[in-house]
């Protein structure tokens, strides 16, 4: 029962984060209108919880052996490892498991915590997961929006790890919205998070700010230790990156402030330096010598976007961070905006999935172009050596797209093997020659 929050493997031993939500409740919807009819229903909801059992709040599980067919099933959490934090945190079960890979899937040592989380960030021994209650925010109007926003917090639930095992050791806040698992990061000993005041949406008009706060474990409690706020007003992040005492934060409406937060004294962290540029990046990725690489789009002085931008950054001064280099693709994103495993680097090669689709409204004419965009850094320069095309060598135009259906070739991971460039699609595996970027083969599923 439930989603997948998130999985981490460390050594051999995989970690599964999975929320579920309570089942089997027939719940009475009230007959007919009026005050009476919803005082009875609600009477009779009230019965349904007070009749129900332990099989309606823990999540069930099914396993089935391949090898002989047998199927087991029953509580997936023993009912003593699940834990309440001490401030109420939703009626949803959070479940974290651990499997050692190496004797198969039949046995697991189990942790909870009656909490819903939608972000999860580990270390080797540590296992932080965000939670944050639902709401549906572009039902509300702005004046809901606003009042809500700023009073919403983000609990954060610490798990300890050892082997397989796990034990809920701790939970915390921080005000306003984690963007993803990048918005925390734990660094002797102490955890930094980067958050926003305003939820994520094209429909958000308010006023915003982002803050990075800086918690430590103590008795129970993940407690806020030190903050910086302020950063980025009326804009929300769009990229964080923690590398050692040292926070990146990218905020944007606008404009793109790069952020260098220095944390070396955690319970007074502060800006060392900042950055303006036109776009933003919405992935961070760190390099050698005091560089930082980052992914995402162009965009105007008024914050209209242009198209794939990767950007090179130098950050070895922390009180002057400079962008020396950047790549501009007009008309063209990048699923890695979005999600960090499509975005590969190796050895100085970048490659990121790259889509950019045209229309002329004058003549109708239409154009798609789809591959692996592969750039390379070379100490302070950064240059576009091609799109590595899984299929054609060109934009496919409007008449080409029944014969040769261009979105089953998007790229969705690219890795490096023996020297060659593996891109998978959704139809197939191409591969590039890692040197010449030559295509030598497609393979179709």
């Amino acid at each position: 029962d439930g989603s997948l929050v998130g999985a981490r493997m460390v050594d051999g031993i995989a970690r599964i984060a999975i929320s579920s939500d309570p089942v089997g409740f027939a719940w009475v919807t009230p007959e007919g209108s009026g005050i009476r009819a919803e005082r009875v229903a609600t009477e009779k909801n009230r019965q349904v919880v007070l009749e129900s059992t332990l099989d309606n709040w823990l999540p069930y599980f099914v396993l089935t052996d391949k090898t002989n067919g047998r199927e087991t099933e029953g509580r997936l959490l023993d009912c003593t490892s699940v834990m309440a934090p001490r401030e109420f945190s939703g009626f949803t079960t959070l479940s974290l498991l651990g499997f050692d890979m190496s004797q198969g899937l039949g046995n697991w040592a189990d942790s909870g915590v009656v909490a819903t989380a939608s972000k999860m960030y580990a270390t080797a021994n540590h296992t932080y997961l965000a939670t944050e209650p639902w709401q549906d925010w572009a039902a509300m109007s702005e004046d809901e929006i606003r009042d809500s926003s700023r009073t919403h917090t983000s609990k954060i639930h610490l798990f300890e790890s050892t082997g397989i095992d796990s034990a809920y050791v701790a939970s915390g806040e921080v005000d306003g919205f984690l963007l993803n698992q990048f918005a925390m990061d734990e660094y002797l000993g102490v955890l930094r998070v980067a958050s926003t005041t305003a939820p994520d949406g094209w429909w958000w008009g308010g006023e915003s700010e982002s803050l990075v706060t800086t918690l430590a474990p103590e008795g129970g409690n993940l407690n806020r230790i030190g903050i910086v706020e302020g950063l980025g007003k009326g804009e929300r992040i769009y990229a964080v990156r923690f590398i050692g005492p040292a926070g990146y934060v990218v905020t944007f409406r606008q404009v793109d402030p790069l952020y260098v937060i220095d944390l070396r004294v955690p319970d007074s962290p502060k800006v060392s330096g900042e950055l303006k540029i036109l776009g933003y990046s919405a992935y961070l990725h760190p390099l050698p010598d005091g560089k930082l690489l980052g992914l995402g789009q162009d965009a105007t002085d008024t914050g209209r976007t242009k198209g794939t931008q990767l950007s090179l950054f130098d950050v070895s001064n922390p009180a002057d961070p400079q962008l020396i280099d950047k790549i501009t693709m007009d008309g063209g994103w990048s699923q890695a905006e979005g999600d960090h495993h499509a975005f590969t680097y190796y050895d100085g090669l970048v490659l990121a999935p790259y889509e950019r689709y045209e229309w002329a409204e004058q003549s109708g004419k239409q154009s798609y172009d789809t591959g692996v965009l592969a750039a390379r850094v070379n100490g302070p320069n950064l240059s576009l050596d091609g799109i590595l095309r899984p299929l054609l060598d060109g934009p496919v135009n409007g008449t080409q797209w029944d014969s040769i259906q261009p979105w089953t070739s998007v790229p969705l991971r690219t890795m490096v093997i023996d020297g060659d460039i593996y891109t998978v699609t959704n139809g197939g595996i191409a591969v590039h020659d890692g040197v010449t970027l030559d295509r030598l083969s497609y393979e179709k599923f």
